[in-house]
């Protein structure tokens, strides 16, 4: 069984600051398609976009990776770059409809739902619910 996470992030890190960031989080690191680590269970995907949340980190790994707490990553990318963050959980439990929980530069997070942007998302700023 495989899982992923899809993470958004306001500011235009760059792939390798983003590389770096998950390596100093994630014991064994991460590999990505140009930087291979045979320690690692996670790959990470890097994408960018011309509004809204500028990347986007897409994690994935097999089963067999510990447990690890998704707040706690969104909150350590928060706080390496001084930027906003939006992911969409699998072990937080959120109010209907909202589906995201949004993590702001203080490291506040709430419960969020988001609009579509030409290239990229933002988001929805009357949906922020504290968490």
């Amino acid at each position: 069984m495989s899982f992923d996470l899809h993470i958004l992030i306001k500011a235009d890190v760059g792939e390798a600051a983003l590389l770096h960031c998950f390596n100093t989080f994630f014991e064994g690191g991460v590999s990505t398609v140009d930087v291979e680590n045979s320690d690692s269970v996670f790959f990470l995907h890097y994408f960018d976009y011309s509004e809204g949340f500028l990347c986007a980190a897409f994690l994935c790994w097999k089963g067999q990776a510990d447990e690890f707490d998704e707040l706690a990553l969104a909150r350590h990318i928060v706080s390496s770059f001084d930027t906003d963050v939006m992911f969409e959980p699998s072990n937080i439990k959120l109010s209907a409809p909202l589906e995201y929980v949004f993590v702001d530069r203080a490291g506040k997070a709430y419960a969020a739902d988001y609009v579509d942007l030409e290239d990229g998302v933002d988001v929805l700023p009357e949906s922020l619910i504290l968490l």
